[in-house]
């Protein structure tokens, strides 16, 4: 093993000051500029300040000597100035490490700050306005009561029938012959007897008894094969009224779909009559039925029964085409009542 010898890394010190050797005035003054590097000053003929050629300082006296070689003036200055550059670093590093460290600190307690400076100078808040329920829109008037229902006196009723050529024009027949304008129910039986109704208009075994106060009856026909019977029924009030329709609403209903027969009475004829199924249509009630007895082939019946006042309308039609004429006799009628 061989030891190695260390050689210590030279340190960056400050060079020791010389001392000018014994009998010397002084050190030589500083040249106003440096010479080339390595090169003597002006006026001197070896090395700097005495040194020998071989670069070595003369001993000093009480000094102990130093083998090391020394370095050179040019070098102390060269030195030197690095040490104040690396100085001149350090400080400002140091001084820029200040400025970082008091711009952070600065932003820091401005950020550290801003919520008490907005918490001490809020925006001033909007003015509050209080919301006022809308008025509530006025309650709507309440419906004005119905008109009074018309009330006919009995004397008034026949200048409610439609004229003959009226009923002629509805069933498409010209050359109808209109009967006299009756006032009185027309008799005759049904069986069952809560269905007369539902053949005969203006029934006497339906209106007897029910407090009615005048009839107007007529017949318009071209016989045998188109007939028409219109009547109007007056009662003291329209409760009256509605009372007997209601009533007879409720006949047709039980009457539906069934067969019945008719004796008027007068000349032993029987009529047999299939019933079909009872229907409202607006405020008139309206029902057909066939004659299975008819000497007409393919005739057809309509009733139809509606209330208007004080007033019961009841119209009957027949005819092969039959249509809704007894339906538009009732509407024309009552249109008439006001």
């Amino acid at each position: 093993m061989h030891e190695q010898s260390t050689q210590e890394a030279p340190q960056f010190t400050r060079p020791p000051v010389q001392h000018p050797p014994a009998g010397s005035s002084g050190w030589p003054q500083t040249p106003a500029a440096y010479p080339a590097q390595n090169q003597p000053p002006a006026g001197m003929a070896g090395p700097p300040y005495g040194a020998s050629a071989g670069g070595t300082a003369p001993a000093v006296p009480g000094l102990p000597a130093d083998a090391s070689p020394k370095p050179s003036r040019a070098s102390a200055m060269m030195n030197d100035r690095r040490w104040w550059a690396v100085g001149g670093a350090v400080v400002l590093v140091a001084a820029l490490g200040g400025v970082a460290f008091i711009v952070n600190r600065g932003d820091t307690d401005a950020t550290t700050a801003s919520p008490t400076s907005t918490t001490a100078a809020q925006v001033p808040a909007a003015p509050v306005t209080t919301m006022q329920p809308k008025p509530s829109p006025p309650a709507a008037p309440p419906p004005a009561p119905a008109p009074p229902a018309p009330t006919v006196a009995a004397d008034a009723l026949p200048g409610l029938l439609l004229s003959p050529d009226q009923i002629s024009q509805r069933l498409n027949t010209p050359g109808m012959v209109p009967t006299a304008v009756l006032s009185n129910p027309i008799p005759g039986g049904v069986t069952p007897a809560n269905c007369v109704t539902t053949f005969v208009p203006v029934a006497a075994d339906a209106l007897n008894g029910s407090g009615f106060t005048g009839v107007a009856l007529q017949g318009v026909a071209l016989e045998p094969a188109v007939k028409a019977v219109q009547g109007v029924v007056a009662f003291p009030d329209p409760g009256a009224a509605k009372a007997f329709f209601d009533q007879r609403s409720a006949d047709w209903s039980a009457c539906k779909s069934s067969h019945i027969t008719y004796d008027d009475k007068q000349d032993a004829k029987i009529d047999e009559i299939d019933l079909g199924v009872p229907a409202m249509s607006g405020d008139v009630m309206t029902l057909e039925f066939t004659s299975t007895n008819s000497k007409t082939a393919n005739q057809r019946c309509e009733r139809a029964l509606t209330v208007r006042g004080n007033v019961v309308v009841d119209t009957r039609a027949c005819a092969p085409n039959v249509n809704s004429a007894a339906y538009d006799f009732a509407s024309d009628i009552a249109a008439k009542i006001k």
